[in-house]
């Protein structure tokens, strides 16, 4: 039997785009196009390690022998606030752990809440910085009135001056490894049964 480790396609799907990669992967400095075209995601935690880790970004990033990932690992290992980083599946991806400034602390606290309006002037600059021009991201910080439109046509209800943008769901904010061995597992006897 050949050796068992998620492909990529599968870790994507196991490991959609969450919100600690939108909302506090940028607030380590870099901008969340840094990490292209490695990054698969970013968690708050790993069930393996400690679960919810408090104020440390866990940045899952596909390994790969380009010279361009070597830069991009070097200056995540020469940030200030570097943990330590272990590899996983095979060593075909590595998780880098990095603590968030003590200044930010506020805006991980407010994130967790969901208090999106109320993120710092710095958190804020460093969210946005290389974003689409078509990101939602500025109108989430001031509950746009179109956001809030959105909202009350989709749930069929008016709204009152609370956040226009969902509160994070901690499940998909950490990462869990077993869950997407799992998720791999079954992909491959649907693949069989289909063939």
């Amino acid at each position: 039997m050949a050796r068992l480790f998620p492909k990529k396609k599968n870790i994507l799907k196991a490991s959609k785009q969450n919100k600690t990669s939108d909302f506090i992967l940028p607030l380590l400095g870099y901008p969340k196009l840094f990490y292209q075209p490695y990054l698969v995601n970013a968690y708050l935690g790993d069930v393996d390690m400690y679960g919810h880790d408090p104020y440390n970004i866990y940045i899952l990033m596909e390994y790969s022998g380009a010279m361009d990932y070597y830069e991009k690992e070097k200056a995540i290992e020469q940030h200030p606030s570097f943990e330590f980083s272990y590899s996983l599946f095979d060593e075909l991806y590595a998780m880098y752990v990095i603590k968030l400034t003590d200044i930010l602390e506020d805006d991980y606290d407010r994130f967790l809440e969901g208090k999106y309006s109320e993120f710092s002037k710095g958190a804020r600059d460093l969210i946005l910085r290389n974003r689409s021009s078509k990101s939602a991201m500025p109108k989430v910080f001031c509950k746009h009135k179109e956001l809030r439109l959105f909202w009350e046509r989709k749930l069929k209800c008016k709204l009152g001056r609370q956040e226009v943008w969902p509160i994070m769901n901690i499940d998909d904010e950490i990462f869990n490894k077993k869950q997407i061995e799992s998720n791999q597992i079954r992909s491959e006897v649907r693949s069989e049964e289909q063939r």
